[in-house]
C-alpha cells in the first residue's frame, strides 16, 4: 500500500478520472476527501470506499470553497499530504462562437480553484512535505479545434504549476 497513512483531496472525485483516482488512492491506503457536485455519484462512492473516503459536495467556483475543502479534510483526517486538482467544466465551440460565459465557466471551475486550493492548502502540505497534482491537457498543446476556453484554462494551470513548483521546491 504505497499511500498508507496519507491524506488526499481530489477535486472532481466522484466521476470519470477523479473517481478512478479516488478509488486507487483508497486502495493504496490513503484517506481521501473527494469533492464533487454530483450527490448521487459522490454518496455511492463514499459507501463503496467504506471509511477510506469522505464525499464533500462543494461548488469549486463559490467564494470560500478552498478553505471549506481544506478544513473538511483536516476535520475528517487530521492532516493533508496530497492535493489533486482534477475538476474542470467547460463548453466547446469554435473560437468565433466562444462567449465570455464559456471562458468564465472554464476558468472558474478549472483554473481559479487550482489557485485558491493551492493557496489554502500550502501550509498543511508544507507540514507533511506533501504533493500537488494539477491536471492540464493536450488540448492546449495540440491546439484542438473548439477547445479555446478549455485549452486556455488548462495552459494557465500548466504555467501556474511550473511557477509554484519552483517557488515551493525549497520547502520540500
Amino acid at each position: 500500500m504505497r499511500l498508507n497513512g496519507k491524506v488526499a483531496i481530489v477535486t472532481g472525485g466522484a466521476g470519470g478520472i477523479g473517481r478512478a483516482i479516488t478509488r486507487v488512492f483508497a486502495r493504496e491506503g490513503a484517506k481521501v476527501l473527494f469533492v464533487d457536485i454530483n450527490d448521487e455519484q459522490g454518496q455511492a462512492l463514499e459507501q463503496e470506499l467504506a471509511g477510506s473516503g469522505k464525499f464533500l459536495n462543494v461548488d469549486l467556483a463559490a467564494a470560500g470553497s478552498a478553505e471549506q475543502i481544506r478544513d473538511a479534510a483536516l476535520a475528517a483526517f487530521g492532516k493533508l499530504d496530497i492535493l489533486v486538482n482534477n475538476a474542470h467544466a467547460s463548453r466547446q465551440a469554435p473560437l468565433l462562437e466562444t462567449t465570455q460565459d464559456m471562458f468564465d465557466l472554464s476558468f472558474n471551475t478549472g483554473f481559479y480553484p487550482v489557485v485558491h486550493l493551492m493557496q489554502a492548502c500550502h501550509d498543511e502540505l508544507a507540514k507533511t512535505k506533501g504533493s500537488v497534482v494539477n491536471f492540464a491537457s493536450g488540448s492546449g498543446l495540440d491546439g484542438m479545434p473548439t477547445q479555446a476556453s478549455y485549452a486556455a484554462a488548462k495552459e494557465a494551470v500548466r504555467g501556474l504549476t511550473r511557477v509554484v513548483a519552483n517557488e515551493w521546491a525549497p520547502e520540500g
